[in-house]
């Protein structure tokens, strides 16, 4: 282990990444027709998994899971073992150690999660990181492993051997972060308005400019940072007896948006996916990738159809709607997405299965539920219309980003019981900091102390007219405490806690 490891120094931001949730990775796999491990029950382990925040929820989520990660610096281990024993999670370990020391520890695992450390760690580890795949994985297994991708890092590259040239020898890393951030200034000033390449980079510059700081030490100014394209990433890949499945986020596959000239000379390659692939990459300039691989030959192609889907679960990134949804194919409605996209459609069948996601909030809903429910919808209308056409508009929304699709979605509380329990995760990070963890593995912003202060005191024991009176004894001071409006306030934010996967069982 390096004793003077910049992990060890400089903390890296720290959290769960939604995308590497096993049972999201199941589903993006399952729509490609590979039959994917079951959630309950997997094994999984995460190569670089820092202090383990991106396992930990997983751990508590699914109690009958088995989690183990493993990471070279000391110091995120420690505080990620801390936490553990806190929590009293029995099903979940951290190590710190080499990957490249990992081979016969572990036995085969069903999901292997290697997310922010291919491209930034040395040839013989990369090597490894892949061996290990190819020798741990299950017949049924997936391994997520991310890299900066070509052509578009090489964009990335331009801002990287500028950091590196103006910061030159610089040690101390309060300093070199400091001057990094200058010269990021500077660059960004000199682009205002500028055409052309110019004009693209400021992009970069602001996006840096706008990062957290230690993210900059450790991506972008890593003594190691490589990128490379798709193509030969998998020609390593096959070497250890690995397959491509599908890209892990849904969002990232398919042909949408492109004209028909280019879908007609991407189809032209047929069966050869990999580069079909590579040349979307060309196009879109990609500068990222998250590949789900399986061992070689426990991939049956051919169930590519999207019949899968009704196996699984959806979940929308929709905002509510204030108002019902005309669903007369004339009227034209508009659905705006909690990532700032937004879609326009008169499709029938579209407003149904939209307008019933913006219900669900983030807990993912049966897709034969759901389409069951929008066809007795449609027909009460007046518009017959077969199950089959709400799962393949799913399929496609899925595509443009504005739902997720999940295999086995965790096990949470939908409604709000008398005295209501938030998870011990959401207390546990309450009182430590602005964020929470949703048992659907995204982070919720708890900063405000009224909203902090009400999970604290959701602990199974005390009513919600219970929490109100001591928030108002807490914050008297607070005329938006105390004002006649917060109680019905505080109905709807447990509603909302409940909706986002933040409550646990209770009475």
């Amino acid at each position: 282990m390096d004793a003077n490891n910049l992990y060890d120094v400089v903390d890296y931001p720290s959290g769960c990444h939604v995308q590497t949730h096993p049972s999201r990775l199941a589903a993006a796999a399952m729509l490609r027709g590979f039959e994917a491990a079951p959630t309950a029950g997997a094994r999984i382990v995460e190569l670089g998994c820092g202090d383990g925040w991106n396992l930990i929820p997983i751990a508590e989520a699914f109690p009958d899971c088995q989690c183990f990660g493993i990471d070279l610096a000391r110091k995120p281990i420690e505080r990620g073992r801390a936490a553990i024993a806190e929590l009293g999670l029995r099903n979940i370990r951290l190590q710190c150690g080499d990957v490249t020391e990992l081979v016969g520890q572990l036995g085969t695992v069903d999901y292997i999660i290697a997310h922010g450390l291919y491209s930034w760690v040395p040839e013989r580890v990369r090597e490894s990181i892949l061996s290990l795949c190819g020798r741990m994985l299950s017949d049924r297994g997936l391994a997520f492993i991310s890299f900066n991708a070509l052509p578009g890092s090489h964009a990335q590259r331009i801002v990287r051997e500028m950091l590196q040239r103006h910061v030159g020898k610089v040690t101390d890393v309060v300093e070199r972060r400091r001057q990094a951030q200058a010269l990021l200034g500077f660059l960004h000033a000199g682009t205002a308005g500028a055409p052309g390449l110019r004009g693209v980079m400021r992009v970069d510059y602001e996006r840096l400019l706008k990062g957290d700081p230690a993210q900059l030490l450790h991506d972008e100014m890593a003594d190691v940072n490589d990128a490379f394209y798709f193509s030969d990433f998998m020609g390593r890949a096959s070497v250890h007896g690995l397959e491509f499945v599908t890209n892990a986020e849904v969002v990232d596959s398919g042909m949408s948006g492109f004209s028909a000239e280019v879908q007609e000379v991407l189809n032209g390659f047929g069966e050869d996916e990999l580069r079909r692939e590579q040349y979307i990459d060309y196009v879109r300039l990609r500068s990222f990738r998250q590949v789900l691989l399986c061992r070689k030959g426990s991939f049956q192609r051919g169930n590519e159809d999207g019949t899968n889907a009704d196996r699984l679960h959806v979940a929308g990134t929709l905002n509510p709607m204030e108002t019902g949804v005309d669903l007369r194919p004339e009227v034209e409605v508009e659905f705006h997405g909690t990532t700032g996209k937004s879609v326009k459609t008169s499709a029938p069948a579209a407003k149904a299965a939209l307008a019933l996601l913006t219900r669900s909030g983030l807990h993912p809903i049966p897709v034969t539920g759901l389409s069951r429910v929008a066809v007795e919808m449609l027909r009460d209308a007046g518009i017959p219309v077969e199950p089959g056409v709400i799962r393949d508009f799913l399929v496609h929304s899925a595509r443009l980003g504005l739902v997720t699709f999940w295999f086995q979605p965790p096990v949470t509380v939908q409604q709000p019981g008398l005295r209501p329990r938030a998870s011990r995760l959401a207390r546990y990070q309450a009182v430590r900091g602005g964020l929470t963890t949703t048992a659907y593995h995204q982070r919720v912003d708890v900063s405000d102390p009224v909203l902090r202060q009400m999970i604290l005191l959701m602990d199974g024991d005390r009513t919600i007219e219970a929490i109100i009176d001591e928030l108002r004894a807490v914050f008297g001071g607070d005329p938006e405490v105390v004002g006649a409006e917060f109680e019905a306030q505080a109905f709807r934010t447990l509603g909302l806690l409940a909706a986002g996967g933040l409550l646990a069982a209770g009475e």
